[in-house]
């Protein structure tokens, strides 16, 4: 992730802080078993609850129910880095039983800084290793890349993700961001939108030194992005078809659960997306 810093003329500058999590281990352990049931209940009820209580504040205003529900799954934002869903995953007695942390000792696993556990969703017949640090990612940057797309279209979002990877996004992605430069966005900062550097926040997502992994980029984080970037446009298709009344509003969420099978695909398993060299500079 990043945080604001201060540059010389009082410019707003974006800077390293706690960079977004890396997998502990994409190779499912033995007998690890998939978690959908826990997982689909778990993003489902904060979905919910989050949807509830805004409605009651603004029926069918539907932007404040979405920022609302992409809080829910984000804020606290540990270290500026793990996201609530993520602990809150993390923590789930059905789903802790199926993590894998990898080689991380027992006593340095949970809410670890640097190291996610991976969690096996099935999908079909195949189970896929899912990393923690995507669901930050999914609804965090989905909710970033959504309000990039409102600006520039979805091929600026995937741009601006792959810009953030430390990766060349397309010709024309690259003269949006640096003619656009700053955009005022909901991204790390749970108070309100702020003028964000999109320059200067390139890489901002990569491993690296910072915590002593090997400096890479990640197309699995990216293709995270762009799927929570595609759920909240679906959840926003859906709010508008929402009724004002409580008992029109709970039919609706009864009859459209979170499905985690629905959602992720196999280019999420870094075991079979892995990171991929970082670019040494921003393409110009």
């Amino acid at each position: 992730m990043i945080r604001w810093g201060i540059g010389l003329g009082l410019l707003l500058i974006l800077v390293p802080d706690a960079p977004a999590r890396e997998v502990a281990s994409s190779a499912p352990r033995p007998g690890q078993k998939p978690v959908n049931d826990g997982v689909n209940a778990l993003l489902t009820r904060t979905r919910d609850e989050a949807i509830r209580e805004a409605w009651k504040k603004s029926p069918g205003d539907t932007e404040k129910v979405l920022v609302a529900v992409y809080k829910a799954f984000v804020f606290p934002l540990r270290n500026r880095s793990v996201a609530a869903v993520e602990r809150a995953l993390e923590r789930d007695p059905e789903i802790a039983a199926e993590l894998n942390y990898g080689t991380l000792p027992e006593k340095e696993r949970v809410d670890h800084t640097v190291f996610a556990p991976s969690l096996l969703v099935r999908k079909e017949n195949i189970d896929i290793a899912v990393g923690l640090d995507k669901f930050g990612h999914f609804f965090e940057e989905g909710f970033f890349c959504r309000q990039v797309a409102a600006e520039g279209g979805e091929a600026r979002a995937l741009g601006m993700s792959r810009w953030l990877e430390g990766l060349a996004p397309d010709e024309e992605s690259v003269a949006w961001i640096r003619r656009t430069r700053k955009l005022k966005l909901w991204w790390v900062d749970e108070d309100g939108k702020r003028d964000h550097d999109l320059v200067g926040a390139f890489g901002a997502h990569a491993a690296g030194k910072a915590t002593g992994v090997e400096r890479g980029s990640s197309p699995a984080d990216i293709e995270a992005n762009l799927a929570g970037m595609r759920w909240f446009a679906d959840l926003e298709a859906l709010l508008r078809k929402a009724p004002k009344d409580a008992a029109g509003l709970e039919k609706l969420l009864r009859d459209n659960p979170v499905r985690i099978e629905a959602i992720v695909t196999e280019a999420w398993d870094e075991a079979r997306n892995p990171n991929v060299k970082t670019l040494e500079q921003a393409p110009r």
